[in-house]
């Protein structure tokens, strides 16, 4: 019988199978079956062990008995993708007069989770979290000399990235960081004010704005 269930009658029994093997004990009047147990265990294809028992270690696995399809479940997960931007500006942008005006980078370079729209110049986040915020600016064309800043709205923030109250006439680079908190959903944009109407250069080198969240 296998497990109760009639097989058939048979003068001899053959034994198969991986890790079963079958001697004679003639000084016992008996034979000898021995089923080993063990299975062998690979890590990407290379012997780790043949062991009876598997043990599965490390933050984000789990494994969970399921009794109703005979099976062990393990379950992998994997560190969950942060954004990563990258964006740069590709045209000459006019900058007014004494006007908040949102800065244009609408060529991507890198957008991890799809959160960047070129088009808009705008980044909606996913997760909420802490972030780095980079911003690198040319302003030029000659103008008179005052007041310079650039900052990046988050949701309802505004966080200041740079500031120079006597930015010069002939313009210059403008690169400045800032760290924040951002809530899932809340829009991202980068500004610039001017005393002075200006262009920025239309230059990747010195046009970029690179968003990471840390945390």
């Amino acid at each position: 019988q296998d497990e109760g269930i009639d097989v058939g009658y048979r003068r001899r029994l053959n034994f198969l199978g991986a890790g079963v093997v079958a001697a004679d004990d003639p000084a016992n009047s008996r034979t000898l079956l021995t089923i080993d147990g063990r299975h062998p265990v690979q890590d990407a294809g290379i012997a780790v062990g043949t062991r009876r028992s598997l043990n599965f270690l490390g933050a984000g696995v789990a494994a969970t008995d399921d009794a109703a399809n005979d099976r062990v479940n393990v379950t992998v997960s994997g560190s969950t993708p942060r954004t990563g931007v990258d964006a740069k500006q590709s045209v000459v942008q006019a900058i007014p007069a004494a006007a908040l005006t949102k800065l244009l980078h609408d060529t991507e370079l890198l957008d991890e989770l799809g959160e960047y729209n070129p088009a808009t110049s705008e980044l909606t986040l996913q997760q909420a979290g802490w972030y780095l915020a980079w911003l690198w600016t040319y302003p030029y064309t000659a103008a008179a000399a005052g007041l310079m800043y650039v900052d990046v709205k988050v949701g309802t923030q505004e966080i200041a990235i740079w500031e120079r109250t006597d930015f010069p006439a002939a313009g210059g680079s403008v690169v400045g960081l800032s760290f924040f908190y951002g809530n899932a959903g809340d829009v991202v944009i980068t500004r610039m004010y001017t005393a002075s109407a200006r262009n920025t250069f239309n230059n990747s080198a010195y046009n970029r704005f690179i968003l990471r969240r840390l945390t």
